[in-house]
């Protein structure tokens, strides 16, 4: 299925579309396309990392009606967003993209500094099992899996539940082991609080992470710094809604507080899109912890889809 004829077919239902566009060569940028004249600009490859259900929130004030591209995990947060009421379905018109994964940038400009291959006019070409990196002077051929980002190795939303046209055929679902997860499990306390107090430690607790992500959409966030001073004239409201909760000190104490309750709040919720290691300069595993709330809810609850649904029935036998 033609992506250009696709788009214009969406053009013709809605204000707006978003998708993607080259950018860089390893990671397409978002585009906002919204006549017939731009749609060859519209890209669908293995660059197509963005999860673009991030930027519904600013545009769903400006149009009336969009049009968007997701993939599997991208569609698995905009389905999230319906289900909690911050966006109407019927104001959305879903072009899903199966998808084989993604390519992680970082991973991509490493190999080319490690075989010295001129980044500049470096060039991808996917392939059924590999991805080759050329400058048209000297190339290198690796596996699929060397270059893509980690949340795809572990993916099992490679289609997208919530469509109104799919492009392309599905892709074959993969099971998850939770692998990664069980590794670091598999440590003693010691190793694991070096591993994590490691990992942390470099947090420099710029918020990338919550800023990318499309779960997190509050407009004030718990952990944000308040500048109220409590004096005797303070009032009680202010007291009780207006605490400071953690440092505005990027120290390892209060890393973890912050990272533990970004993962506390998107448990059930996160769609394991990637956006928050792609966005994050220290490169922090911080797909780990959801990770690690998504298994234990799954092995606890039968889901991992925690408070997805209420029932007036229900003992409450885990709150203590």
């Amino acid at each position: 299925m033609n992506i250009a004829d696709v788009a214009l077919k969406a053009l013709e239902n809605v204000d707006a579309l978003i998708g993607w566009e080259k950018g860089d060569e390893f990671c397409a940028k978002p585009a906002i396309v919204k006549s017939a004249d731009d749609v060859s600009r519209l890209i669908i490859s293995a660059a197509c990392s963005t999860n673009l259900v991030r930027f519904l929130s600013e545009l769903t004030g400006e149009y009336d009606k969009i049009a968007i591209f997701v993939k599997g995990c991208d569609a698995k947060s905009l389905e999230r967003l319906v289900k909690e009421g911050k966006i109407e379905r019927d104001r959305l018109y879903i072009l899903g993209v199966p998808c084989r994964g993604v390519v992680d940038a970082k991973k991509a400009y490493r190999l080319i500094e490690r075989e010295k291959i001129k980044a500049s006019l470096a060039k991808l070409v996917e392939e059924e099992d590999s991805f080759t990196i050329s400058d048209g002077e000297k190339s290198v051929r690796v596996s699929r899996n060397e270059l893509l980002a980690a949340c795809c190795l572990t993916c099992r939303n490679h289609n997208p539940e919530i469509y109104d046209v799919l492009i392309g055929e599905p892709v074959e679902r993969a099971e998850d082991d939770f692998s990664d997860v069980k590794q670091i499990e598999a440590m003693s306390i010691e190793e694991r609080w070096i591993f994590w107090s490691s990992a942390l430690s470099r947090c420099i607790r710029c918020f990338a992470c919550r800023e990318v992500c499309p779960l997190c959409y509050c407009k004030e966030c718990l952990v944000d710094p308040t500048n109220v001073v409590v004096t005797p004239a303070t009032s009680a409201y202010e007291k009780a809604y207006k605490p400071m909760w953690i440092s505005r000190a990027a120290e390892l104490q209060e890393n973890i507080i912050y990272h533990l309750t970004r993962a506390m709040h998107l448990a059930g919720r996160c769609a394991d899109c990637g956006e928050c290691e792609r966005a994050c300069p220290m490169e922090i595993p911080i797909r780990l912890l959801m990770r690690k709330v998504e298994k234990d809810s799954i092995e606890l609850f039968g889901t991992s889809e925690v408070f997805a649904e209420v029932k007036e029935d229900d003992p409450g036998e885990f709150i203590i």
